[in-house]
């Protein structure tokens, strides 16, 4: 079954690596946000609360446009494999 899968593999390597960097920027976003309460606002720093606020935005940005692209190519993926597994199934009968 997973023969089927290898003209795929590239497009398997690139969903990977996209989940890996949506779940890194995901997991990232926690420690700005920690960041801008102990650092910007305890010492009153409004600069770095917006810098940081848009390292924020822009880790929030990067995850969506990961998972859409990862959501994409997932589409395109199983719809190629259930095409030739349909072309399969269609020779064998």
């Amino acid at each position: 079954m997973m023969f089927y899968f290898k003209p795929f593999l590239n497009q398997w390597i690139a969903v990977v690596i996209l989940v890996f960097i949506q779940a890194i920027s995901d997991l990232y976003l926690p420690t700005l946000m920690s960041n801008i309460v102990n650092i910007g606002i305890v010492h009153g720093d409004i600069n770095y609360i917006l810098r940081t606020g848009g390292f924020m935005i822009g880790a929030a940005l990067l995850s969506i446009v990961c998972v859409v692209a990862a959501g994409y190519m997932m589409a395109r993926i199983s719809s190629g494999f259930g095409t030739i597994l349909r072309k399969k199934v269609f020779d064998k009968v």
